[in-house]
């Protein structure tokens, strides 16, 4: 038998490691897959797109995250009109002989909504700057989240929703009924 040195007794305590560890802890195999769309996506993007200059980590004590009291009016006020809506509706449906079709374009408006939105949310998360016109501060908070993603949980409720909320307020306030 030949001499046995110190890069051999390293290479079969490897193998002797990598055989124990691989009978200890079977995982599965994982499968990875990317896809890149060269119609939507950038293969190169620029540095400046990709990271928000100037911004400052959020506090956990800032006190920007907390609900004020016009926050919480202004949602119960969009909350109070969605109610109305849905009750406006029902009563509606319940004295009409027709109630198959108000049901099908409800759950189709429903699906519509969820596209359309999450279609504008990926616009806004992934194309777009604070110098972009009219959505300028959507997009700085919408790109913000995916840098800090914990700051969405710390936010209450109503300082979340109080700008969605004045809208569906202002739409229900100004909504009239056509005979």
């Amino acid at each position: 038998m030949g001499k046995t040195t110190s890069s051999d007794l390293r290479q079969q305590t490897l193998l002797r490691i990598s055989i124990s560890t691989e009978t200890k802890f079977r995982q599965t195999p994982t499968l990875s897959t990317s896809m890149i769309c060269s119609f939507t996506t950038n293969i190169k993007p620029s540095a400046d797109n990709l990271v928000i200059r100037g911004a400052i980590r959020p506090q956990l004590n800032d006190p920007s995250l907390l609900s004020t009291w016009s926050h919480r009016a202004w949602v119960a006020c969009g909350f109070t009109m969605v109610l109305v809506s849905l009750t406006k509706s029902i009563i509606g449906v319940a004295n009409s002989h027709i109630w198959l079709e108000p049901i099908l374009a409800g759950l189709m408006g429903y699906v519509l909504a969820d596209l359309g939105s999450g279609i504008y949310h990926w616009g806004i998360d992934n194309y777009g700057s604070a110098l972009t016109p009219i959505v300028a501060a959507q997009i700085e908070a919408f790109q913000g989240h995916h840098k800090w993603p914990r700051t969405i949980t710390r936010r209450q409720f109503a300082n979340n929703l109080h700008v969605v909320a004045r809208v569906v307020t202002f739409h229900g306030a100004s909504y009239r009924r056509r005979l």
